[in-house]
């Protein structure tokens, strides 16, 4: 008879026993290159804020300083002031933004996840053709059909309109992919065919059930469309009403170099709400990534 306390004491020293194989030195030249790697993706945002610090005759100096001497908040001043100018209240370009950037999250997530259920779970013949194709469609870059969507939206009279804000984002299959592999791999069979016995439609299967198990997979969408959303300007719109802020906050950056640093400020004030997202959502963002095979 096996005795189990046996078997646990040999896993404990096999256990004990085991070694990365992965040398000393190679750790430490990982770690130096992450490192280097994340000084790259940092330096832009630190020239960012202390470019919007400075005040306009530092801006002048030979050679270019990498920190700001008279740290000051005239720049930010400026852009308000310049806000307060326009004939449209500064809260109606906000309104604008947050608005056109929650619909487009909730709209492109929802026909996000109705494409990746079945592409996913659905025991169809020529679903991996059609898979294979929205991976492929990832080549293409979303502007290269701007002139087509153009002439879709203008015959369906959303020209000047949110939804000439809000469709064009929604056309992107990166959100597709990502829950595609998260429901493949962590969603099991068994869970939807108890469900589907229960006597529950697809429908109620994937918002009741699939959703709430993929949060992970939906919080990394919000990061992947939030940022392109809230900087989107929108070529079809030509309302100042229907302006958003960032499409706003660009115009004050066109100035020269008198306005370079309103110019730093603007790339400031419109990263802040981007950086934030990522930052609240970074673990989920790694989960999915780890289960979606993204690297």
């Amino acid at each position: 008879m096996v005795n189990p306390f046996k078997l646990i004491g040999r896993y404990r020293r096999i256990k004990r026993e085991v070694r990365f194989s992965r040398s000393t030195g190679g750790t430490i030249g990982i770690i130096i290159f992450l490192l280097f790697l994340g000084t790259l993706m940092f330096v832009p945002f630190y020239l960012m804020i202390v470019n919007s610090l400075k005040p306009i005759d530092e801006f002048f100096y030979w050679p270019p300083r990498l920190y700001v001497i008279n740290p000051t908040t005239n720049s930010f001043r400026v852009v308000f002031r310049i806000l307060d100018t326009w004939m449209v209240p500064f809260s109606r370009f906000i309104f604008n933004s947050v608005f056109v950037t929650t619909m487009g999250m909730v709209l492109g997530i929802c026909i996000a996840a109705l494409a990746a259920y079945p592409l996913a779970k659905a025991k169809v013949p020529g679903m991996k053709f059609i898979t294979a194709v929205v991976v492929g469609t990832l080549l293409f870059s979303n502007s290269s059909t701007d002139f087509v969507r153009f002439i879709i939206m203008s015959q369906f009279g959303m020209i000047d309109t949110y939804w000439a804000l809000i469709i064009p984002t929604l056309s992107g299959v990166v959100l597709v992919f990502l829950l595609r592999q998260f429901i493949e791999a962590t969603i099991p069979d068994e869970i939807l065919e108890a469900a589907r016995i229960d006597g529950g439609s697809e429908f109620a299967i994937l918002f009741q059930i699939v959703i709430p198990m993929i949060k992970p997979a939906v919080m990394t969408a919000v990061v992947v469309t939030f940022p392109v959303l809230w900087s989107t300007h929108g070529s079809g719109v030509y309302s100042e009403n229907l302006r958003t802020l960032p499409s706003v906050l660009a115009q004050i950056g066109l100035g020269g170099t008198a306005m370079q640093g309103p110019a730093a400020a603007v790339g400031v004030i419109i990263m802040v709400p981007s950086l934030f997202i990522f930052l609240y959502s970074q673990r989920s963002l790694m989960q999915t990534m780890s289960y979606s095979g993204i690297k």
